[in-house]
Parts: C-alpha cells; structure tokens; sequence
C-alpha cells in the first residue's frame, strides 16, 4: 500500500508542478503581449502625431503634405 500511496505523491507534485509552470508561461504570454500592443499603440500615435505636423495648407486652403514632392499639374484631379 505504500509504494502506491508514493506513486500516488509522485504523480499528485508532478501535475501540481506542471499546472504552476503553465500558469507562469500564459502570464510571461500575456505580459509580453500587453508590452507588444502598448508599443503597437505609441507607434501608432507616433505616425498619427507625424502625419499631422507634415499636412500644410496651401494659398487656397487645400490641404497637402510637405513631403517635397511637386504637384503634377498635367493631371489635375
């Protein structure tokens, strides 16, 4: 009755140690998600916040960017 009451133990700290280090692997996941979408959000408001300050306004009010680029004033659309 022993050595089935030892296997028994064994086998009983085996899943509880399984199920921690599954418990500590979906946290590491979850941590290291929250961090990429924090980072996917500032870079987001970074382009948003770039695309604002290169939009000028030309002598008609028509807006456009100051990239550098020359209009192509053989199509105009």
């Amino acid at each position: 009755m022993t050595v089935n009451d030892a296997r028994l133990f064994s086998m009983e700290s085996r899943l509880t140690e399984e199920e921690e280090m599954r418990v500590k692997e979906y946290e590491y996941v979850r941590d290291m998600i929250k961090k990429l979408l924090y980072t996917l959000e500032q870079l987001n408001m970074t382009n948003i916040e770039a695309k604002k300050n290169s939009l000028v306004f030309n002598r008609d009010g028509a807006q456009s960017d100051s990239t550098g680029t020359l209009p192509n004033l053989l199509n105009p659309s």
